[in-house]
């Protein structure tokens, strides 16, 4: 018998649980899980060098900051690099493009694509 209304508790408790989570009773900072976005005073910038010279290095949703060197616009794609522009990444972003030249910041994750690196951006700001 107490095993019937241990398990039962722990059911209806579960049941609350999920309640409360899907009419916003629980804050989502109060939620435990995944967050594929991080706040944004917690998210790390780097330059767009030092994601070029070792893209494997970077996991996670990051910021990427640097001058806009070329731009293709029909694959919505820019590189960005910095002042002397020796590396380069590609950046996919499907948002307006900023034009060549502008400095940004490009928020989003590395990906890979075959044997090739990408910056595959969400958010773009000019500085």
């Amino acid at each position: 018998m107490k095993k019937i209304l241990i398990g039962g508790g722990t059911i209806v408790s579960l049941i609350i649980a999920v309640l409360l989570i899907y009419f916003g009773y629980i804050k989502p900072s109060e939620r435990s899980g995944p967050i594929t976005e991080p706040p944004a005073d917690s998210i790390r910038i780097i330059t767009a060098d030092e994601l070029a010279e070792y893209p494997e290095k970077f996991k996670g949703y990051i910021g990427i900051t640097g001058k806009i060197t070329k731009v293709d616009i029909t694959n919505r794609i820019f590189t960005l690099g910095c002042e002397d522009a020796c590396l380069q990444i590609p950046v996919r972003y499907q948002g307006q493009v900023p034009e060549s030249g502008a400095e940004i910041i490009a928020y989003g994750q590395v990906k890979k694509e075959g044997n090739k690196y990408l910056f595959e951006a969400t958010e773009v700001k000019t500085k």
